[in-house]
């Protein structure tokens, strides 16, 4: 990010970089073994699954049997919520209004997406994902599945 943006200080600095994840491990050292195991098991499906659907695939099966909670996006499920109304807040802080339509691609297990189905008008919503390889299939709130209009 160059410097002169208008983001917080810490926003300027990657997490990828070695210096932060060395500074994050001493403030944190119950969480580097987790991690080292995540690393570990991303790098290995990585190398096993080339592209990307497969590794994702892999991924989500790989949480599943560990975590189920976890393996869709949150530790605990007030976490999940939590999360799905700070994704609603953002777009409707930016402008989402009820006759808005929106296309949600990968929408995951709807942690955002009930919140924008309740918002929208009916058949503004359109959300999918890969179910195929889930563990528990499609999710069991039904989605208006009104087609949106070709946009040439």
């Amino acid at each position: 990010m160059p410097a002169d943006a208008k983001s917080p200080k810490k926003l300027r600095h990657t997490r990828a970089a070695l210096t932060h994840k060395t500074g994050y491990a001493l403030r944190h050292p119950g969480r580097v073994v987790p991690y080292l195991r995540r690393a570990g098991r991303d790098a290995w499906l990585c190398l096993k699954h080339p592209d990307h659907v497969g590794y994702y695939r892999a991924v989500m099966a790989s949480g599943t049997r560990s975590n189920l909670e976890a393996a869709v996006g949150s530790q605990t499920h007030d976490r999940w919520l939590a999360l799905g109304q700070m994704q609603f807040d953002h777009l409707v802080e930016h402008g989402l209004r009820p006759e808005h339509r929106m296309l949600d691609i990968g929408r995951g297990n709807l942690r955002g997406g009930w919140h924008f189905i309740g918002h929208l008008h009916i058949g503004n919503y359109y959300g999918f994902e890969d179910w195929e390889q889930r563990p528990h299939g499609p999710s069991k709130i039904r989605v208006s599945r009104t087609p949106l209009p070709t946009v040439c």
